[in-house]
């Protein structure tokens, strides 16, 4: 089975113990200047979000960390931005809207759809929404929006939408107002990405079994993900969290020939006629020239958080980056959908890989980090997607 590797934006989750910050701003249109009234302002991958005044005017609190800023109206370009609540603006953003010059023409959602659109939907909701319990129960109010393409490019399935896709996932109570802005699924590498500004809408009017059945799957969803470790790193509780963090080397490749050996049997290969030379040539060198340049190597001992993390002078908390983590998430053992997507028998814990793609990454007391795309996800973590996301204002009470 092909590794699947995929990146996202994905904005950490806070709680309303945190230290909090004022986010506030204007927003105008580009070019008159004229204020644009009622426009949705909200923190995408939370619950957080407000509508500003009819002068354009917003301001909300929120707990400190790193953020993205998304704010949307129609016939205007959604404007998306990054934050950071150690460095507001203290008058507040000034904030540009550029109107919508041309008008998409509108899908017909009663219009029929030939039979290569609904196999590539559900490829897309397959890499998209995931293949877990909870992803089993969500569906796409108004899938037939989505625009699929898998004959621009061979192998490569695109999706984009015209609207925001309307995503109910009633094991995790939440509807998901999902502005996708692009979706590439890559059959022949076995990646893929999606980039896109959802706010989560808790479901509302829930009875007690209910609400108490959604408690409890939200914080099995959060524990073992990506934000439950970030948030545990920055507290250095990872142990406590049950995590174990193991280094991965990467090494050159010892089966692999260098290139000027690899050079060297070439040329002689095309020179000789003699069928014992060229056999020994291909067997001993030229058959692993696509072998790949370096291997990983992973570390037998598990270190401890404080290795891998440092505090500047002004109390910053980093992650040291350029580096290959395997985190290992004792709470919990691999379900019986992924066991049967790598097609194995026995569970067991659930492992993943986190990539850092920066010289330092910093991590913030809500589990945000500093660079969106700065961590690279692969294994169990990679697996679970969509509908196992949390929004960023949960944490669990214990």
């Amino acid at each position: 089975m092909k590794r699947l590797l995929f990146f996202t934006i994905l904005f950490l989750s806070f709680h309303h113990t945190f230290a909090q910050a004022v986010l506030k701003g204007r927003i105008v249109e580009v070019g008159s200047g004229t204020p644009v009234p009622f426009c949705s302002v909200f923190l995408p991958n939370t619950t957080l979000g407000i509508s500003a005044d009819e002068n354009g005017h917003f301001e909300i609190e929120i707990p400190n960390g790193s953020y993205e800023v998304a704010i949307r109206m129609i016939g205007y370009e959604t404007q998306v931005f990054s934050i950071q609540t150690d460095n507001l603006p203290k008058d507040g953003f000034l904030i540009y809207l550029q109107i919508m010059e041309v008008e998409l023409k509108a899908i017909d959602v009663n219009e029929d759809r030939d039979w290569v659109w609904y196999r590539n939907l559900k490829d897309f909701k397959n890499y998209f929404l995931g293949n877990t319990e909870n992803a089993k129960s969500a569906w796409i109010e108004n899938e037939k929006k989505i625009l699929l393409d898998s004959d621009s490019r061979r192998g490569v399935l695109t999706a984009s939408a015209q609207e925001p896709l309307l995503i109910h996932n009633p094991n995790l109570g939440y509807t998901l107002d999902f502005e996708l802005v692009k979706f590439e699924y890559d059959s022949r590498a076995g990646s893929f990405y999606y980039l896109g500004y959802p706010l989560f809408i808790p479901d509302q009017n829930l009875s007690k079994s209910k609400a108490y059945r959604i408690k409890k799957n939200r914080q099995k969803a959060y524990q073992g993900s990506l934000q439950h470790f970030i948030s545990s790193l920055y507290e250095g509780t990872t142990r406590k969290e049950k995590y174990q963090i193991r280094r991965i080397y990467q090494l050159p490749n010892p089966q692999k020939p260098s290139r000027e050996t690899i050079r060297k049997a070439e040329a002689l290969f095309m020179k000789t006629q003699e069928r014992s030379i060229k056999d020994s040539l291909l067997f001993n060198i030229l058959n692993k020239r696509h072998l790949p340049d370096s291997v990983e190597v992973l570390e037998k001992k598990p270190i401890n958080s404080t290795e891998i993390m440092m505090t500047t002078p002004d109390g910053k908390r980093q992650l040291k980056g350029n580096a290959i983590l395997q985190i290992t998430y004792l709470g919990e053992k691999e379900s019986s959908e992924f066991l049967g997507a790598i097609n194995a028998s026995h569970a067991g814990h659930q492992v993943s890989k986190l990539y850092i793609r920066t010289d330092l990454l910093e991590l913030f007391e809500n589990g945000s980090y500093s660079e969106p795309l700065g961590i690279l996800v692969d294994g169990y973590m990679g697996w679970e997607k969509v509908a196992d996301l949390m929004p960023m204002d949960y944490r669990p009470k214990d």
